[in-house]
């Protein structure tokens, strides 16, 4: 039941993050080039969706859940302090609007 749970957030943040990137990147380009970004960026992230669903299996079956997990606790570490360190250059209370 855990597994099919993280399944389901997995795919709502997927559906959220893939929708909103689809939306905010033509905006960065001209008309004329909106277009050529928007099929590059698509062909782009389903070759790489593809071909992460077909190593994740062999990588499932050889390494194992447990190291799995465990190779990922570094990755969210880094990415915490990421953040932190991010959220101590940019404070959002001094930011001032005019």
């Amino acid at each position: 039941m855990h597994y099919w749970f993280s399944l389901v957030l997995l795919g709502i943040g997927w559906n959220f993050l893939f929708i909103g990137g689809t939306a905010l990147l033509p905006q960065g380009y001209t008309d004329g080039e909106s277009f050529k970004m928007q099929a590059t960026n698509d062909v782009c992230v389903f070759m790489m969706q593809a071909l992460v669903s077909m190593l994740s299996g062999w990588l499932l079956y050889s390494a194992g859940w447990e190291m799995l997990l465990l190779i990922c606790l570094p990755l969210i570490v880094i990415r915490i302090l990421i953040i932190a360190c991010w959220k101590g250059v940019y404070p959002s209370n001094t930011r001032h609007y005019n």
